[in-house]
């Protein structure tokens, strides 16, 4: 019960701090759940409905492919290959329809190779 306690809060505590991404607003960062939730509400005035609507079809995809491959066996290969299918279709939506210069913020360049070694503790 203790180690299903603490994965259940740490999933929370995740998927609150990626609320942000989904909300098109920049959220303060907390340890507590509470203080994030104000923080969310605190600036609902800056919510973007474009990166909500991108990032819930996104959600509602992937839950309906996972349900699809859960109920129908013969299309069990739809579960699997959502996350590749949602992500895809999210890349070429970004590019064929411009996103980026249409009000939702894209990650841009990701540098390639593994970062540089450090000492630093």
């Amino acid at each position: 019960a203790v180690v299903s306690g603490f994965t259940t809060g740490a999933a929370v505590m995740i998927g609150m701090s990626q609320v942000k991404y989904i909300l098109g607003y920049d959220v303060a960062r907390s340890s507590f759940l509470h203080e994030l939730l104000v923080n969310i509400f605190k600036d609902i005035d800056q919510f973007n409905y474009k990166p909500f609507i991108l990032g819930m079809s996104n959600i509602i995809a992937l839950v309906v492919m996972k349900n699809i491959g859960k109920t129908y066996p013969k299309f069990k290969s739809v579960r699997a290959l959502g996350p590749l299918l949602v992500s895809s279709l999210s890349i070429l939506a970004t590019f064929i329809f411009d996103l980026e210069n249409n009000g939702i913020e894209i990650i841009g360049t990701i540098p390639s190779g593994l970062p540089s070694l450090s000492t630093d503790i």
